[in-house]
């Protein structure tokens, strides 16, 4: 029966208008897939209330599935004699899909379901033909209302099911790209513990390395400042390696300068070495330069106590003493 009523339609359609090839290709490629051909199936074998079902889950999952609306309209019209569903997938096909070869013979089947729709409501009441016809078309501008605001809340579900599938795949996304970095991290960690570090949390150690800097920051701001007399033997210093003078420059000793009761000036003055600190310097580094041994850097603190804390920070510039 089925079969019988497309084979009209698509007769009608191509009297009418020729066939008309894009609609045809959209309603063939809306045939398309596993779920429509088993709807189709199940029609075929009978099992039309199944079909049924299958259509409306169709529609519900896949909206634009135009050509859907069309066979669930047949059904309901030849086989459940829902005329009132069976009316509106009618009116849903031909508004989805306007100017088709099947507007007409859509547009005469809409009328038979209308009339028969009437005969029904006729059956049921015992109300003179014509008032029963004006609580039909009363009843039915009703239905349509309802399945217009039905169809509204329908499509917003549909649009609040796509926008969550999206938000779904994007925290799946983000938690497969922590899981990645948590892998990563775990694999530093165990690289760490394989070469005789300390195994510990990758974030705790950023955080002392931070806590590190921060601490070296304050205790360097905390050093005392440079005096005038430093200053100018810094550029002393700085012209004469500049020059390629590596001697050694002479100093007064702290305690050089001075009178005793007589008057008399201090005939002796000790030779110290002075060095200026240079970018990247630190007292083991100087140390080492001077001694060979980094682990004197102790001596050049000693004596270089109004300048050096005593954590052994030191300062671009500052020309220390080389005892």
């Amino acid at each position: 029966m089925f079969d019988r009523v497309l084979m009209v339609l698509c007769a009608g359609g191509l009297l009418v208008a020729g066939c008309r090839r894009p609609i045809a290709a959209a309603d063939a490629h809306e045939r398309s897939g596993p779920e429509f051909e088993r709807a189709v199936a199940l029609e075929q074998v009978g099992r039309l209330d199944d079909a049924i079902d299958l259509y409306e889950q169709i529609l519900f999952d896949h909206p634009r599935k135009i050509v859907a609306h069309l066979h669930l309209a047949l059904l309901l019209h030849d086989h459940r004699h829902d005329y009132i569903s069976a009316i509106y997938h009618y009116k849903r096909y031909i508004s989805l899909r306007p100017g088709g070869e099947k507007d007409e013979t859509v547009t005469r089947r809409i009328r038979l379901a209308e009339q028969l729709l009437g005969a029904q409501f006729g059956r049921r009441s015992d109300i003179n033909t014509g008032a029963n016809q004006k609580e039909m078309a009363a009843e039915i501008d009703k239905l349509n209302g309802r399945i217009t605001a039905l169809e509204g809340e329908k499509r917003t579900l549909v649009d609040e099911r796509d926008k969550l599938g999206n938000e779904l795949k994007e925290s799946q996304a983000e938690a497969q790209r922590l899981r990645r970095l948590v892998d990563k991290l775990q694999m530093v960690a165990t690289d760490d513990a394989g070469a005789g570090k300390p195994r510990g949390s990758v974030l705790s150690r950023m955080r002392t390395r931070r806590e590190g800097v921060e601490e070296a920051s304050s205790k360097s701001a905390k050093l005392p400042p440079l005096g005038s007399d430093a200053i100018a033997a810094a550029r002393a210093e700085a012209e004469r390696l500049a020059a390629g003078d590596d001697s050694v420059v002479e100093v007064p000793a702290a305690g050089g300068r001075g009178s005793d009761k007589g008057g008399a000036r201090a005939a002796n003055t000790a030779k110290t070495v002075t060095y200026v600190v240079q970018p990247g310097d630190t007292l083991f580094r100087i140390a080492e330069r001077h001694y060979g041994d980094g682990n004197a850097w102790k001596r050049i603190r000693d004596a270089n106590r109004k300048q050096i804390n005593l954590d052994g920070q030191v300062r671009v510039g500052q020309v220390l003493v080389i005892p």
